[in-house]
């Protein structure tokens, strides 16, 4: 006579064989989704725009293009340009997005959580609000500006916010987020029992800081500069408005466009 537990037990193992067979099922659909997503929205975009630069016309060859972009000064001088700011940027946002990420998360003082929540205001606010403040504040006729021109009793304005110099100063305060943080990432899982440990086999700070957490934060740099070099050769915003004769591609593309 067979016990009641036995059909118990199949009616178990069916049931986890249709589970498993639920979570097999959708995980297909999802990898099916981000292969779809990844080759229609950033493969096939790609590779649909090096064939049309490969075959611009009829009887042209297709590295004429790219001849062409070198040879010119006038179209030259916008690639270096964007970059020159992409490298820039990499290197003023590097600076100012490290040290907030290690002032606020490595050393322990009141008001960190607030800190760090204000900290991340910039990468809410649109580009184009963040550069007309900005040039209400430090333009020809801004407060900070014309304050300081007072104060002084100049003549001229103390500085010129326009140019690489101007975009760059935007781009500090946009695009230090980034590394901020990545950065803050790092340092929250940094294992500070090993920076104990060599400090007492008597490592100077110096030692602890490049052997240790150097090394453990490479990663977080290398993310966030590839970040904040395409953020800073796409951006657009900042370079048009305040860019004055400092020519970049995104702007030469729109000019391009609007004269066809």
């Amino acid at each position: 006579m067979s016990s009641p537990v036995e059909p118990d037990r199949s009616m178990g193992k069916s049931s986890m064989r249709k589970s498993r067979i639920r979570f097999s099922t959708i995980r297909l659909l999802g990898v099916a989704f981000l292969l779809f997503f990844l080759f229609g929205y950033i493969l096939f975009p790609a590779l649909k725009t090096l064939q049309v630069s490969l075959v611009p016309g009829e009887g042209e060859a297709g590295l004429s293009i790219y001849i062409q972009l070198v040879a010119n000064d006038a179209h030259r001088l916008p690639l270096v340009n964007s970059i020159l700011l992409g490298v820039l940027s990499v290197l003023v946002c590097g600076a100012v997005g490290t040290t907030l990420a290690f002032l606020i998360h490595f050393f322990e003082f009141p008001c960190r959580s607030f800190l760090d929540k204000l900290l991340l205001i910039p990468i809410m606010l649109p580009g184009i609000i963040i550069v007309f403040s900005f040039v209400q504040l430090y333009g020809e006729s801004g407060l900070v500006t014309k304050t300081v021109q007072i104060l002084l009793n100049l003549e001229k304005p103390p500085f010129d916010f326009s140019g690489l110099s101007g975009i760059l100063f935007v781009h500090a305060y946009t695009q230090y987020v980034y590394f901020y943080i990545s950065v803050s990432i790092a340092v929250n899982h940094i294992d500070h029992s090993v920076i104990e440990s060599a400090r007492s086999l008597g490592a100077s700070k110096a030692k602890v800081f490049v052997s240790i957490i150097v090394p453990f934060l490479t990663p977080a740099f290398v993310a966030a500069s590839v970040i904040t070099f395409m953020s800073g050769i796409g951006s657009f915003t900042a370079p048009s408005i305040i860019g004055g004769g400092f020519k970049v591609l995104t702007t030469q593309i729109l000019l391009a466009k609007a004269n066809n």
